[in-house]
């Protein structure tokens, strides 16, 4: 195995994005053998994926990738369960089509999607949400939670409206159910330990915390498979609470705060103007985490009287 041969003693996962479409027989026997986790980007139906997932002809390349994944689930069934998708959510589009989407491959039982929010955190442009997606996604929350109280059968869910609330519980379990009380000493808990976790390798072999850095800034550059860790790089990004060590111990969410260092990333270096950019949005995400289990409770509470 090659975790084994090269990272002797060391407990190593491998895991690898892909736009999937130059995805062959030949490199699902080499994922396979050496037991890689591959995230494969698929952003919705045709008519959504195409807009921006092309060839360099301008064509799209969503027929080609659901070719190579229904290839790839179908003739390696033993390693389809470490395949998984990776699905960017453009707030502009219809949130029940992604739904539909899903339910309309039989792919997806086994190559499972995991959506997440389209990122902007590089982009000039600002994020458009419609109003048909908030209508879609708040009532298909709605569903999911009849579905937690038992109202609804799970088959009447859908997928990820599902997926959102017990995203939500689990977020609660793990980060507030069991916190008392503050600390002498404390910051929030965002930063990763770069490089340990999920550490990305571009193709130029440089280092990153993770995947969902830009490769453009070198206050994220942590390293290079020619030069290794740069262990400087690493302290400032692990201890980004000093950049705002005023403004984060009299912020009543600190201890629930999951900002991380992308978001104080300026490009030649870390900037805290950047990092606090991203506190309103934090604050906002823990008071929706609260809001939920208040009502959760509530009503568990009222179903058992």
């Amino acid at each position: 195995m090659l975790k084994n041969v090269l990272f002797e003693g060391r407990n190593l996962t491998i895991n690898l994005t892909s736009n999937a479409t130059l995805l062959n027989d030949e490199i699902l026997e080499f994922f396979a053998e050496h037991d890689i986790h591959l995230a494969i980007s698929l952003d919705g139906p045709k008519s959504i994926h195409d807009r921006s997932r092309c060839f360099a002809n301008g064509g799209g390349t969503f027929d080609t990738v659901m070719a190579n994944l229904q290839h790839a689930v179908e003739k390696y069934p033993d390693y389809a369960h470490n395949i998984s998708i990776n699905m960017v959510m453009d707030p502009s589009n219809s949130y029940d089509c992604l739904n539909e989407f899903i339910v309309d491959y039989d792919v997806f039982k086994t190559a499972i999607p995991h959506a997440s929010p389209l990122d902007m955190e590089y982009s000039d442009q600002q994020k458009i949400t419609s109003e048909q997606f908030i209508i879609e996604n708040t009532y298909d929350h709605f569903l999911a939670y009849l579905h937690y109280f038992r109202r609804l059968k799970l088959t009447q869910i859908p997928f990820l409206a599902q997926r959102d609330i017990e995203s939500s519980i689990r977020r609660y379990e793990k980060h507030m159910k069991h916190i008392s009380s503050l600390p002498d000493k404390t910051m929030h808990g965002g930063p990763c330990i770069p490089g340990q976790a999920r550490l990305f390798v571009n193709a130029d072999g440089d280092f990153y915390p993770c995947e969902r850095v830009s490769e453009l800034s070198d206050s994220m550059r942590i390293g290079s498979l020619k030069d290794g860790f740069d262990l400087n790089k690493v302290k400032s990004l692990l201890n980004i609470g000093q950049l705002t060590a005023e403004q984060c111990i009299n912020c009543w969410a600190i201890n629930h705060c999951g900002t991380c260092a992308k978001k104080a990333d300026g490009g030649v270096c870390l900037s805290a103007e950047n990092k606090q950019k991203a506190c309103w949005s934090m604050r906002q995400s823990v008071e929706n985490d609260l809001r939920a289990e208040i009502m959760r409770r509530e009503i568990k509470g009222g179903i058992l009287k």
